[in-house]
């Protein structure tokens, strides 16, 4: 006869999922105990207390003293510590106080660098983007490019008749205006112009449109 054996069954994935919940929950309250503890700085690492404080503080210190060259990576032992690690600390010494200043106005609070950094450099760039919304300066010197740029295209003006016309449609455009009806206009003041005598050039002499003054030409 054979052995039977059988397992005790759990229960529903309902109160699995439930009993996970729990656990996690347990599990991020010690995380951010000990989180709090870690971000401390006392002046130094004690080893020999039960609960020792500091331990991400003080890893930045050391990381800052191994850029500037009084100890190494090797002598002070910390070349064993994952690379990550040792970035995120040494980021959260050189912030210290803008990070606990950050982490006291958390309501969930944290449990580790890599998510306090993310939400910080999520909060610097909101308040960039809402600087750059608010500040009237900015918007005084985008109206100002604007404006001068639009003098800029008013200052040139057009060469040849074809530009002529298409600098004359632009503006009927811009301001809404039929330009059949200028067209209708142009024409009235044409035939309304007196008639003006034609050009004589001669050899010692030619007329000009400003006052008809004769301009004395030296002879070859």
């Amino acid at each position: 006869m054979k052995n039977s054996t059988s397992t005790k069954p759990l229960g529903t994935l309902e109160t699995e999922g439930l009993a996970l919940a729990k656990a996690w929950r347990s599990r991020d309250r010690k995380d951010k105990n000990q989180f709090s503890v870690d971000i401390k700085d006392d002046g130094q690492f004690d080893p020999s207390q039960k609960r020792p404080s500091g331990l991400l503080v003080r890893t930045g210190f050391i990381m800052s003293q191994i850029k500037i060259n009084n100890t190494t990576l090797v002598l002070s032992g910390l070349n064993n510590l994952d690379r990550r690690r040792r970035a995120e600390c040494h980021w959260f010494y050189e912030n210290h106080k803008d990070c606990l200043e950050f982490i006291s106005k958390s309501k969930k609070g944290y449990t580790n660098l890599s998510a306090l950094q993310k939400a910080m450099a999520k909060a610097n760039k909101q308040s960039e983007i809402e600087d750059k919304e608010t500040d009237p300066s900015e918007a005084t010197d985008s109206e100002a490019t604007t404006s001068e740029a639009k003098q800029s295209d008013i200052g040139q003006l057009p060469v040849t008749k074809y530009d002529l016309a298409k600098a004359i449609m632009k503006t009927c455009q811009d301001n809404e205006i039929n330009p059949l009806d200028l067209i209708d206009i142009i024409l009235i003041n044409v035939e309304n112009q007196p008639k003006q005598p034609k050009n004589v050039v001669s050899m010692g002499s030619h007329k000009v449109d400003s006052g008809w003054k004769t301009v004395k030409q030296a002879n070859a």
